[in-house]
């Protein structure tokens, strides 16, 4: 079963949390954009990586305890897999 973390918070908590601070470094993009700022793309751009580290730590967390141990290699391969595809592929379009 899935437990909740050291201060209570739980998965689901945790991957809203990585979801509106994806929001946040998004609109750092757009400001960045209505500014003429390169700073200030950087900064969004590193609020965005501590979203995508957060939601794969929270997503192969779950999916360990979600997973019997039989299956586990596979469902991890198979997310690693995708997510890589989609560092490589998602810029493209």
């Amino acid at each position: 079963s899935v437990k909740n973390l050291p201060l209570g918070v739980g998965p689901k908590s945790s991957m809203l949390g990585c979801i509106i601070v994806g929001m946040v470094g998004s609109l750092g993009y757009v400001w960045a954009d209505e500014l003429s700022s390169p700073q200030m793309v950087l900064w969004a751009r590193f609020i965005q990586g501590l979203w995508t580290g957060g939601q794969q730590t929270i997503e192969q967390s779950y999916l360990s305890a979600a997973v019997s141990s039989e299956e586990r290699t596979e469902y991890t391969a198979t997310l690693s897999t995708f997510a890589v595809l989609g560092f490589v592929t998602g810029p493209s379009f």
